[in-house]
């Protein structure tokens, strides 16, 4: 049996039934245009043998040649749907003599057109099996139709010599074709699935490695921008503490050239971040109500000041069309980031005149959305079409042979393109070399129907005032941290204490009240996690204090792990001045 069922696998590869190239339809037409050809030789000689009128053999041997052409022909070409139709047409017109000739519907041909039935509408797609069984039916009903009406057509089969032979050879030959058809199309199902089962496997596999090789990358770029931060953090404090003090001008630049170069350097590890996320989809969106005045406010400001630090010779410009409403649902976050993009790239790109930034809210009947178009236009250097291509491309930059002096790693308008995408928007570029460029990006948005009093962009409850009674703990394992915290603090006249580590600040938590903890995560002995889960255990003393996150980790993942372990708030590293007044006047509104 197993040699039998390898003989037929073997046979049905070569002669191309079990072909994965060719798609089910195109095999089948291939197993019964081979099978009717190898019937056709039997027939001929059961025939001759039995005394059949000549003219029979003179239509089948031109339907086998026929057969054998069509057969061949689909091992090379792909057999379209009218192909098959035009396959069928001619074997019609060989039937209708062997119909008549053989004795009609008594004779040999009823079973062989069952046959031709079933085995050819398995040669089409489903979608065209109805049109080939509605022409194949109407085929017999025409041909009993004229045998009925023109019965003289017809051989008298009762008067053939042999005509129980006949009809037991043309039934056992049907049979047997039809065993042989099954049996090579079983096989080439057999096969088909074996593929089939291999390829989800295959890809399944696949699919785990590059989950896997996505969660490597992500787990190195946390940790390589975990690493980073910890000595940004050294740094950048540092030179904020400088920038307080009293300062000749030299020394001031010197401390404003660290502070733009640690800058930069975090841009770089937040866009790689941003890519990592955006590559592997797993960034979200956080749509909320926003103050649309408040929004492009902040972008011209940003946009002022960069030109200022820029020391060029710009002008900026903006305008908001009246069809902006004071407020629009969608995520403030991403929006500023994109545009901020545009900006910075206008600027850097661009050594004189003007740089004009404008908005509008258009309806589309179409699909029936609001669209937020926000463009950015400047008369820099401007690109060529070979440039257009690329710009969207991760770290592709324009020629820095140019005049122009540019930094970063060209991950800006690829961070945008995707940002874009997960929102649904778009973003167009038009430009010419030598004149300027010009951005349009496209969002959906949704319109605000609440009261500005639910929006939540009032700021008026934030307290402007540090309370230096306020009783902060710092759970830092880090020395140099340690000092920059602590001198931070002390420039807002707040005197802190200090731990190494978690178990260290719950031990302290259990004998002293604290307003302010700030939290490292990543601490030898006990984890930050883990201190603060303790912490939370122990507050039925009365205190409750308010800890907030601190550390080099940026990614969204850890801010709500630290939030689930029960801290209040997340503060990522490099730390500023600014930043820490900002998280010590939310904490005051809540514990002081």
């Amino acid at each position: 049996m197993d040699r039998l069922i390898a003989f037929f696998s073997r046979f049905s590869l070569n002669m191309g039934f079990s072909d994965p190239r060719a798609v089910v339809e195109d095999r089948m037409l291939r197993i019964f245009t081979f099978s009717v050809g190898i019937l056709m030789i039997p027939m001929i000689t059961a025939n001759t043998i039995l005394g059949f009128p000549w003219e029979l053999n003179l239509i089948l041997i031109p339907w086998l040649v026929y057969n054998s052409f069509v057969y061949f022909r689909s091992l090379k070409n792909k057999i379209g749907y009218y192909e098959r139709i035009y396959y069928f047409l001619p074997t019609f017109l060989f039937l209708t003599p062997v119909w008549f000739i053989n004795g009609g519907v008594l004779g040999s041909m009823t079973p062989f057109m069952f046959l031709i039935l079933i085995c050819g509408t398995l040669t089409f797609r489903v979608g065209h099996q109805k049109y080939f069984l509605m022409i194949i039916l109407a085929y017999c009903v025409l041909m009993m139709g004229l045998e009925y009406v023109y019965p003289n057509l017809s051989t008298d089969y009762y008067i053939i010599e042999n005509k129980w032979a006949d009809k037991w050879l043309g039934v056992l030959s049907v049979m047997g074709l039809a065993s042989v058809l099954i049996a090579i199309y079983r096989n080439a199902y057999d096969k088909d699935r074996e593929a089939l089962i291999k390829s989800k496997l295959d890809h399944f596999e696949a699919k785990k490695i590059a989950e896997d090789a996505s969660t490597a990358k992500s787990n190195f770029l946390a940790h390589m921008s975990h690493e980073l931060r910890t000595p940004l953090n050294a740094i950048t404090g540092v030179a904020d503490l400088l920038s307080k003090g009293d300062l000749d001008d030299e020394q001031k630049e010197l401390v404003t050239h660290i502070s733009n170069g640690s800058e930069e350097l975090l841009n770089i590890i937040a866009d790689i971040l941003d890519l990592s996320k955006v590559e592997a989809s797993k960034l979200e969106l956080k749509t909320g109500v926003c103050d649309t005045k408040k929004l492009f406010d902040t972008l011209g400001s940003f946009a002022q000041l960069k030109i200022n630090t820029a020391e060029k010779p710009l002008d900026v410009t903006m305008f908001v069309e009246e069809s902006v409403p004071p407020y629009l649902v969608l995520d403030e976050l991403r929006v500023k980031q994109i545009v901020l993009n545009l900006l910075t790239n206008a600027i850097k790109y661009s050594d004189e005149g003007l740089i004009s930034m404008r908005a509008e809210l258009q309806f589309n009947e179409y699909s029936n959305q609001h669209k937020l178009i926000i463009s950015v236009e400047d008369q820099g250097i401007g690109m060529n079409e070979s440039v257009l291509q690329k710009i969207q491309e991760p770290f592709f930059q324009i020629d820095n042979s140019s005049e122009v002096q540019t930094s970063g790693v060209g991950l800006g308008l690829t961070i945008c393109k995707g940002l874009l995408e997960l929102m649904k928007g778009t973003l167009n570029v038009s430009s010419k070399e030598g004149v300027g460029s010009k951005f349009n990006v496209m969002l959906p948005v949704e319109l605000y129907s609440g009261s500005a009093e639910n929006t939540g962009t009032d700021d008026s409850a934030v307290s402007n005032v540090i309370s230096k009674n306020a009783r902060i703990l710092i759970v830092e394992d880090n020395k140099i941290n340690q000092v920059i915290m602590k001198k931070l603090l002390a420039s807002l006249d707040i005197s802190p204490e200090v731990v190494d580590d978690g178990k260290q600040a719950v031990q302290k938590l259990q004998t002293q009240n604290f307003d302010i903890v700030f939290m490292d995560i990543h601490m030898p002995v006990m984890d930050g996690l883990e201190a603060t889960r303790q912490i939370r255990q122990i507050e039925n003393k009365g205190t409750y204090p308010y800890i907030i996150a601190l550390t080099a980790n940026a990614l969204k993942e850890s801010e709500q792990e630290c939030i689930d372990a029960g801290m209040d708030s997340y503060l990522s590293k490099p730390v500023t001045l600014d930043k820490l007044r900002e998280k010590i006047e939310e904490a005051n509104k809540l514990v002081i």
